[in-house]
């Protein structure tokens, strides 16, 4: 074992902690790290599974749209069994057989243009710890919102 990591921790990220620049210290900072993720398809989907291979502690995810057909060729999170099922239980699904050992927060919504004061923006929040916001975003307007919640956050 290596200070805080359990047995179970040291076996799942051998390889990362053998890699001096990450050690058991960068592993322990990754397990207590918590990711807000906006989005689950193009752009998500690679970057959730990532972030759950690589141990961050809590992730954050925050979509409304369902898995399209559509969606399969470039969304590698989901799958043809969840079309038609919102993108959030087919991410937790999928990210839990990556690494059950990480916590996953879901937010059901849209992260959009609309007034910051607005109950649709006023319930996403970082969580607790935060160590980053990823917007998986390709809506320009839906960044600057973005942008200025994290300003006025400040």
């Amino acid at each position: 074992m290596h200070g805080d990591l359990t047995a179970e921790e040291s076996e799942r990220y051998s390889r990362q902690i053998r890699i001096p620049e990450v050690g058991a210290e960068g592993q322990l900072k990754l397990k207590r790290a918590s990711v807000l993720l906006i989005g689950t398809g193009a752009l998500g989907s690679p970057a959730a599974m990532y972030l759950a291979a690589a141990g961050v502690g809590r992730i954050g995810l925050v979509d409304d749209d369902v898995v399209d057909v559509s969606n399969l060729q470039r969304q590698i999170l989901h799958g043809e069994s969840w079309r038609g099922l919102p993108k959030l239980e087919s991410a937790v699904a999928r990210l839990q057989e990556i690494n059950p050992l990480v916590k996953i927060d879901c937010y059901l919504q849209r992260f959009g243009p609309w007034p910051l004061d607005s109950p649709r923006t006023s319930s996403v929040q970082a969580p607790d710890g935060l160590l980053a916001i990823l917007s998986a975003q390709q809506v320009l307007s839906s960044l600057l919102t973005l942008r200025e919640k994290q300003s006025s956050q400040v």
